[in-house]
């Protein structure tokens, strides 16, 4: 089985009270290489050997966040996206951009992080390890624009691994 699916199944089975994903149909997911999104996203990046490094700058620093693809690692948390939508592709790709977006923009890190790394940012630089995007889609009648319509919800995982080290 793939492993970020084990890594979901795990956390749910683990933690069923606190997760907001759904809790069965994971072995129909649809997995995709993340690495492939991200070309087609920003075309400019170079990817070497499953891995990129970009540059954040704003006004109060700077700071690299190094992505990396790699399935088997031991993941310590994910990032969600999720929408219920008519069944067009484009949601679905939409919710993918977001979810990879938030990896270049360093909108998510694991929370079991010291508190320096919080109050300093800028003296760390930071590294995703990142597994498959998980598609879990749930086909029926939905509500959507207050409406009963047939749609489905896509719920898109991603797990990661984070990593940081001082400049």
């Amino acid at each position: 089985m793939n492993k970020s699916i084990e890594y979901i199944k795990s956390v749910i089975s683990n933690r069923p009270e606190t997760i907001n994903i759904p809790k069965d149909g994971w072995d129909k997911a649809i997995v995709i290489n993340p690495m492939k999104k991200y070309k087609e996203l920003e075309p400019k990046i170079t990817i070497n050997n499953n891995k990129f490094k970009i540059r954040l700058e704003c006004d109060q620093g700077k700071f690299i966040n190094i992505i990396e693809y790699n399935p088997n690692v031991k993941f310590d948390y994910f990032t969600t996206e999720r929408s219920t939508h008519d069944g067009t592709l484009m949601f679905t790709l939409n919710n993918i951009q977001k979810l990879l977006i938030k990896i270049l923009k360093r909108e998510t890190c694991y929370s079991k992080i010291p508190q320096d790394v919080i109050d300093n940012p800028f003296n760390y630089n930071y590294k995703y390890i990142i597994g498959d995007i998980i598609i879990h889609q749930d086909f029926g009648i939905k509500n959507i624009n207050g409406n009963e319509w047939p749609g489905q919800t896509d719920t898109l995982v991603l797990p990661i691994k984070f990593e940081y080290s001082e400049k």
